[in-house]
């Protein structure tokens, strides 16, 4: 509910699907030409690992989005972050939320 906060607060308008069996996907953020698919997870003691950019990266074609972004409460491993480039999936971690909530929301987080 947070990032469906955010996209909202950046302009976007919001989907939300998260739920068992979601297919990957937790929000559809939407604004112009772009159509965003975003996978949240929230990992507290590892970073976020190869699956979840798999997951993103299926989801994308299976809600008819042009973008995909992985969201995090952690780092990436450095696994996960290479097949993002090749799937061309964003990746935004910890400090960037950080941030992006900061600047959008005016909250702050850790």
């Amino acid at each position: 509910k947070l990032l469906y906060r955010l996209y909202e607060a950046m302009g976007y308008t919001v989907l939300l699907s998260g739920k068992v069996g979601d297919q990957g996907g937790d929000l559809v953020a939407s604004k112009g030409q772009d159509r965003i698919l975003i996978q949240a997870k929230c990992y507290i003691n590892s970073a976020v690992g190869n699956s979840a950019v798999q997951e993103a990266a299926a989801a994308r074609s299976h809600y008819d989005c042009n973008k995909a972004v992985v969201i995090a409460t952690n780092s990436f491993t450095k696994e996960a972050t290479e097949l993002a480039k090749t799937n061309t999936v964003e990746l935004i971690p910890k400090e960037l939320l950080q941030k992006m909530l900061l600047d959008y929301l005016k909250e702050s987080w850790s």
